[in-house]
């Protein structure tokens, strides 16, 4: 199925018990998920927790499969777990906005309707003025595609129409998934201009995608999760610092993928961190020192300087760096 927004609105479909809303302070969570459990008998989800902060991005990530599908499914109101209670905050008094919209990678439009159909059926839902949709379809670039049938659309064309719907909702809290699939380098410029307002206006965004390297410039907060469970949560600047102290880079003259395997061989973990730079555990250097001169080179090592969120979320999948590393 194609890509669209489903709109989590009045709060009827929350699929567990919702905390009272009342007007919150500026950078509080505006969503908090606590416990979220899941049991599908091959897969289970367990004891997930979220927070997303007013005019703040989370990141969320994990391998196909960690649960992160099911997770924002439960947020939308469109699965109800076996455990767990969201409590939703509402932002400052007079700001007007709905509590939530989302877009799900999973959902599709109706393709016999034409993209301005579509987002005038939302805008009546939301009480907007039919101005507004001609506003949405202008930013999101598909004005002159209006008329046609969504069925006609490019993949890249339904993503735009799915991201003006989330703009036209004008949501408190902006939950995406994967929402630079199909979009063209000019769409993911676009789209990360739109997120760095939303932030700029006080929303709380969460951000789930396997675009690492678009999410990196955006994110603010992090969620790693992995089998079901949270590996890793908290401000992205903390995983990032813990990355930096307990690793190193090591830098040799023989081919890079040899040596990393010449080093696992020996019991030292070790990830590609560059074109030409292993990571290694700091406490393994000497390790991995002996290692590489048994193959007949020298070896140097070096900063690190400021991980990626490639290697980061490497780092935490593969070597198991989890909170109570960073604390």
């Amino acid at each position: 199925m194609t890509p669209s927004a489903v709109i989590a609105g009045s709060g009827k479909e929350a699929p567990v018990v919702a905390g009272s809303v009342t007007a919150g302070e500026a950078d509080a969570p505006r969503l908090t998920a606590t416990g979220l459990s899941k049991n599908y008998g091959a897969f289970r989800l367990t004891d997930v927790g979220i927070d997303v902060h007013a005019g703040r991005v989370l990141g969320f990530f994990g391998p196909n499969g960690s649960g992160k599908t099911t997770t924002l499914a439960i947020l939308a109101g469109l699965v109800r777990p076996d455990a767990g209670s969201i409590h939703r905050v509402a932002g400052p008094s007079g700001a007007g906005r709905q509590p939530m919209s989302v877009l799900l990678d999973s959902f599709g439009h109706n393709p016999f309707l034409t993209g301005r159909e579509h987002l005038r059926t939302v805008a009546r839902r939301f009480g907007h003025p039919a101005s507004r949709v001609d506003e949405v379809l202008e930013e999101a670039g598909i004005a002159s595609a209006a008329r046609r049938r969504i069925g006609k659309y490019s993949l890249g064309m339904r993503r735009r129409l799915s991201i003006a719907e989330v703009l036209l909702v004008d949501a408190e809290v902006v939950l995406l998934d994967e929402p630079t699939n199909g979009l063209d380098p000019d769409g993911i410029v676009w789209l990360r201009r739109v997120i760095r307002r939303m932030v700029a206006e006080g929303r709380a965004v969460l951000l789930s995608s396997h675009m690492l390297n678009e999410a990196e410039g955006l994110i603010d907060d992090a969620v790693f999760l992995l089998e079901g469970r949270v590996e890793w949560a908290g401000p992205y600047q903390d995983v990032v610092t813990a990355v930096a102290e307990r690793y190193v880079g090591l830098r040799s003259t023989t081919n890079v993928f040899e040596l990393a395997e010449h080093l696992a061989a020996r019991g030292v973990d070790v990830l590609q961190a560059g074109p030409d730079e292993l990571a290694v555990r700091v406490e393994q250097v000497p390790q991995a020192r002996k290692a590489v001169a048994e193959l007949g080179h020298g070896a140097s090592i070096v900063d690190l300087g400021r991980p990626n969120l490639d290697l980061v979320y490497h780092l935490i999948r593969s070597h198991g760096l989890r909170n109570q590393e960073v604390s």
